[in-house]
């Protein structure tokens, strides 16, 4: 046990997997864990049905609409402890899941702690072992699909956690202004994670805390609107958070990064909302140079990520496994 204090927010737009998602939280949470449901978009006397099956939590029903983000954004007004952990509704924690996370929030430094996500369906695979960025924009979750046996599972520093089920430091989200609503939801992690590392945080992957995830049943990673918020995103991330010398450095292998995804698209069918998400993000330009700016006036640092051409090669094998499970 620790003297770290936590809360657990889960924001979520119903379905099958949030009572299980609770149940194992009811289980296995330490005790005084504070349980926040931020219910987004669902009707309030649903959020009363879940309220009379889980007393214990708090069930907020008046979230405004507007996304992952925000509804984060909106629960963590009501966070009360040192530490947040904000969790998927497709999630199921394990027992003992909680305690080596929290005694990483010992040292002031760490502002996020990623727990090791395996899949729920295949509790032998990586889900997540936190994630990565690439100077060409590319984000990933660290160890997705490989084997337990074929990672190495030690606690270490890393960019940030995965959004499905990160540990933060509360101070430190509110410090940097929480969830960035503007994304709505997809790349959301990866850009609070560049906005504590630039603003001094340091994050750790700790394996002993284990958690498990189905994996995109929150949305639907096919539909036109999550293709074109992950395509908005993923360059409003890129022309916001690296400097000047690093896009210089990183646009060429951008570009391919683009086309190599403008292609994929393509061969599915999908070029048109995956262009239309590009569009959004050029039409954003004003507000990029607005945060670009607001983070020089802050004096944060500039953004640590990866330039190294391994990338090539784990590119590769990301699309080889998305073709073999398509």
């Amino acid at each position: 046990m620790t003297d770290v204090s936590l809360t657990i927010l889960v924001p979520t737009r119903g379905g099958l997997w949030l009572s299980r998602c609770l149940h194992s939280v009811r289980q296995h949470a330490p005790p005084h864990t504070q349980v926040i449901v931020v219910c987004d978009g669902l009707p309030a006397e649903t959020c009363r049905r879940w309220q009379v099956r889980y007393p214990e939590m708090h069930f907020l029903s008046k979230a405004p609409p507007g996304g992952f983000c925000r509804a984060v954004n909106f629960g963590l007004q009501y966070v009360q402890t040192q530490v947040v952990q904000l969790l998927n509704d497709d999630t199921q924690v394990a027992p003992g899941f909680a305690e080596p996370a929290l005694r990483h929030f010992l040292d002031q430094r760490i502002g996020c702690v990623a727990p090791l996500v395996l899949q729920l369906q295949h509790p032998d695979t990586v889900d997540s072992m936190g994630i990565a960025y690439h100077i060409c924009g590319w984000a990933r979750s660290r160890g997705h699909n490989h084997k337990l046996q074929e990672v190495s599972l030690v606690p270490g520093p890393i960019l940030g956690a995965s959004g499905s089920s990160g540990f933060y430091r509360a101070e430190a989200l509110r410090k940097v202004g929480g969830l960035q609503e503007m994304l709505d939801a997809y790349y959301d992690d990866v850009e609070l994670a560049l906005r504590l590392q630039r603003c001094g945080y340091l994050a750790r992957f700790e394996p002993q805390s284990r958690i498990f995830h189905a994996g995109s049943l929150s949305y639907n990673r096919s539909s036109e609107r999550v293709i074109r918020l992950i395509a908005r995103n993923e360059e409003v991330v890129f022309w916001m958070h690296l400097t000047g010398w690093q896009v210089l450095h990183g646009l060429v292998p951008h570009l391919g990064f683009v086309a190599i995804r403008l292609l994929c698209k393509w061969w599915q069918g999908q070029a048109a909302c995956f262009l239309r998400g590009k569009w959004e993000a050029l039409r954003l330009a004003s507000w990029i140079r607005e945060q670009r700016q607001r983070f020089r006036q802050a004096s944060w640092g500039p953004a640590a990520v990866e330039s190294g051409w391994k990338v090539l090669q784990e590119g590769w094998a990301f699309l080889r496994d998305r073709k073999m499970a398509a």
